[in-house]
């Protein structure tokens, strides 16, 4: 589900309308989520992606490829899992896409909308103003330090080192959130700025961590994770289900979707990889996931049949999309 819009509203207003949305007692009913928040997003937010999860009652709304997390809320604190979910890019678009920057506004959205999911920082994809995306190379031996989070957005800007800052403070509070309500907590690490910077505020809030390394985070951004993991006191174990960065975002996705929503339907645009490479590792796991999850074994044989871009998009009705037990960018932008 796409919502377009113009950016009209401080992100300050719309954080305590959406708040105040979320924590009413019936906040989950469709009609609920659909006149208070879906309007409240396609006057604020322009292009993005509304993600609702029926099994475990959890909204989430990310841009609009799907790939960066802007504002999640679940339905009880005790639903919350231990795995914290957000990027400085979600936070940085949340800040500088709504035009004047309401730095104080952004870490209070941020920070107050439990950004929580089952699986965590998911910054294999950065998205830099006005849309291109850029993939790192994690195999590469002489790969700087990855990303920082000035570098998050438009170099052109002139408000990086304030921008900075307010993404910095909402990722603390973010944590803030998940340290209050839980004692231990497991992190999946790589070698970026949000991975350093969450770590340490939970290890600070008190919360007993053990964490793992991504599979797909290898030499220099390796040795930085495993820095950031040893700063804040994780007790870095191997993962019995080590996963890579874009199988991290899509599994959360594909995991509640429902198993007969056709492919056609799916605008994937950020969630495939490239598939000239059969030994890349997110390519091999999406095709482990594929073998238990049917849409995503749908994509992947769209994807070996010669198929480029993402499958051809229908637009199916208000009622449809409903039906739905996730409804994931099933209209691609203009």
């Amino acid at each position: 589900m796409v919502v377009t819009g113009e950016p009209v509203e401080p992100p300050g207003r719309l954080a305590g309308r959406l708040l105040e949305a979320t924590e009413r007692d019936d906040w989950w009913s469709r009609s609920e989520v659909e006149r208070t928040v879906l309007d409240t997003l396609s006057d604020a937010l322009g292009h993005c992606t509304v993600l609702i999860a029926d099994r475990d009652r959890t909204m989430v709304v990310t841009d609009h490829d799907g790939t960066a997390p802007l504002f999640a809320a679940s339905a009880s604190p005790d639903d919350a899992p231990t795995a914290l979910a957000t990027t400085s890019l979600g936070a940085a678009r949340l800040g500088g896409g709504l035009g004047e920057l309401d730095r104080v506004s952004a870490e209070e959205f941020v920070g107050t909308s439990r950004i929580t999911s089952p699986f965590t920082l998911t910054d294999g994809v950065v998205r830099l103003w006005p849309g291109q995306v850029i993939r790192w190379d994690r195999s590469r031996r002489d790969a700087s330090t990855y990303w920082g989070l000035p570098r998050t957005v438009d170099a052109g800007r002139d408000d990086l080192p304030e921008l900075a800052a307010a993404v910095r403070g909402a990722l603390e509070h973010a944590a803030g959130r998940v340290a209050a309500h839980h004692r231990r907590a497991h992190v999946l690490l790589s070698g970026g700025d949000d991975s350093r910077i969450v770590s340490a505020a939970l290890h600070g809030a008190g919360v007993d961590l053990t964490g793992s390394l991504f599979r797909d985070v290898a030499n220099r951004e390796q040795v930085l994770a495993t820095i950031a993991a040893r700063a804040a006191h994780v007790d870095l174990r191997p993962s019995d289900r080590p996963t890579d960065h874009a199988a991290c975002s899509l599994r959360w996705l594909v995991e509640h979707a429902d198993p007969e929503l056709d492919p056609s339907q799916a605008h994937s645009v950020g969630l495939l990889p490239e598939w000239d490479d059969p030994n890349d590792p997110t390519v091999a796991s999406l095709r482990e996931l594929g073998n238990r999850v049917p849409l995503v074994r749908r994509l992947v044989e769209w994807r070996d049949h010669g198929h480029a871009g993402p499958p051809p998009t229908s637009h199916p009705s208000a009622t449809t999309l409903r039906a739905v037990r996730v409804a994931w960018a099933l209209t691609p932008p203009d």
